[in-house]
């Protein structure tokens, strides 16, 4: 799906969701210091440049469009990044510090029973997807494939997501003797799953409603961590 591309930075965009959105750098002289003036530089240029990923897809991004979309010139992306694939990985860890932050901010680590656990860790996940769409595509639909460099970042990054997953369960478990104990490749499918779902919603409609989603994926996952299959229907053991 190709949605009507944007010349310049989104006016719609939500600042501080991924990318902090500054004002345009002031013309002629001015008191920023150079720190400050490639801080706002980078921030444009990695917003810019996974919204043209969302539209485009990764092969037709340039980094012509990309400046021009930020507003900043071509020599000064070269002076920050050193090609597309950096600018996309430094815009990938940016993505995980952001919902990571958000589920830390929301209270996933001082959560009382599993079931708030994984409602809390999905509201942070879904609301900063829900929160920016067109940058949330980006990075769930089509930064696959792009280079070993991004592909290490996202196995990581889901990697990453799956242990505090598990560590939350073992914290739990301490206090409700009725959770299961789950191996870490369990908690690392129902990573999978959920960002699976995601890309697909974000693929189908630029902004899908995420509500019932969120509902059946908390109810499936607080199941799967208290129910066991009987023995008698278990089938036969693996050989």
């Amino acid at each position: 799906m190709q949605w009507r591309r944007l010349r310049r930075v989104s006016a719609t965009a939500r600042a501080g969701v991924f990318f902090e959105m500054p004002t345009a750098l002031p013309c002629g002289r001015h008191t920023l210091s150079r720190t400050q003036v490639e801080s706002a530089q980078r921030e444009r240029l990695m917003r810019a440049f996974v919204e043209e990923l969302a539209q485009r897809g990764y092969a037709d991004v340039r980094v012509a469009a990309v400046c021009e979309r930020a507003g900043v010139s071509r020599a000064s992306f070269y002076e920050l990044f050193a090609d597309k694939e950096d600018c996309v990985c430094a815009a990938h860890r940016r993505y995980t510090e952001v919902v990571t932050r958000h589920a830390i901010e929301a209270g996933v680590n001082q959560t009382k029973t599993w079931r708030r656990f994984i409602e809390t860790s999905l509201d942070a996940y879904f609301d900063v997807l829900a929160a920016d769409p067109l940058i949330a595509r980006g990075f769930t639909v089509d930064m696959q494939s792009i280079g070993p460099a991004v592909s290490r970042l996202q196995a990581q990054a889901l990697r990453d997501f799956a242990r505090g997953r598990m560590l939350g369960e073992r914290r739990l478990r301490r206090s409700d003797p009725l959770l299961k104990a789950r191996p870490y490749h369990v908690h690392l499918g129902s990573v999978h799953v959920q960002r699976g779902l995601a890309r697909d919603a974000l693929e189908a409609n630029p902004a899908p409603d995420f509500a019932q989603m969120r509902h059946d994926l908390v109810g499936w996952f607080v199941a799967s961590w208290y129910g066991e299959e009987p023995a008698d229907r278990a089938g036969p053991p693996a050989a």
